[in-house]
């Protein structure tokens, strides 16, 4: 499978919302492709992949992509396989984009500087994740790195999770989607852009 059509979730660190970012790319890149979510940390924070899959069961929902705990055999039926690894030393991140999630705490975020590190030869993407600006922390913090993309704390997320479903379904019931999507349509972009994917994103024109 091209390199470039392997997409890595990876911190140093749990609870740095990699789940949620996995899944939320995998919605927004369902809509124009094939995608695979290969959960390596089903015991994470956020439940893991798995589990959202299995919520999804019992709310009787269709998922726009597949979940799955281990790579598939044939690979090259994907367009996109998205993995979401366990926190830890990055051993597994093999060729693909690397996309690196953090909250703005000083513990996951030095943690996420040093991941930056290790892996800037891959260019990393890095995603602030439940940023909070209305603190004086996360905003120090956020300005140490220019460019950062951001995502603002939003319930929804988590809303999205319960049901099975991610903010790219318009039939969950979802309050507040349309702002929240149009809040990460730039991670989508600049994950495209980085790994060179012929994929048209939601809401581009054909």
């Amino acid at each position: 499978m091209n390199p470039h059509r392997v997409l890595h979730c990876y911190s140093p660190k749990g609870g740095s919302g990699k789940t949620m970012l996995a899944l939320t790319l995998a919605g927004a890149l369902a809509q124009h492709g094939r995608v695979l979510v290969v959960d390596y940390d089903p015991n994470g924070n956020d439940g893991g992949a798995l589990r959202w899959a299995a919520q999804a069961r019992d709310c009787d929902r269709p998922t726009s992509f597949m979940v799955s705990p281990a790579m598939p055999r044939r690979p090259e039926d994907f367009d996109v396989i998205l993995i979401d690894h366990a926190p830890g030393r990055p051993a597994r991140v093999t060729d693909g984009q690397v996309i690196i999630p953090t909250t703005l705490d000083p513990g996951t975020y030095f943690s996420a500087r040093r991941a930056l590190d290790v892996l800037r030869k891959r260019k990393p993407v890095l995603v602030a994740n439940r940023v909070r600006l209305d603190r004086a922390e996360p905003r120090r913090l956020l300005a140490q790195l220019p460019g950062t993309l951001a995502l603002s704390d939003r319930a929804i997320f988590a809303s999205a999770y319960g049901v099975g479903a991610t903010i790219w379904d318009e039939d969950a019931g979802l309050r507040n989607a349309q702002a929240a999507r149009a809040e990460f349509q730039p991670v989508v972009d600049a994950v495209l852009a980085r790994a060179g994917f012929p994929v048209r994103v939601p809401g581009e024109a054909a």
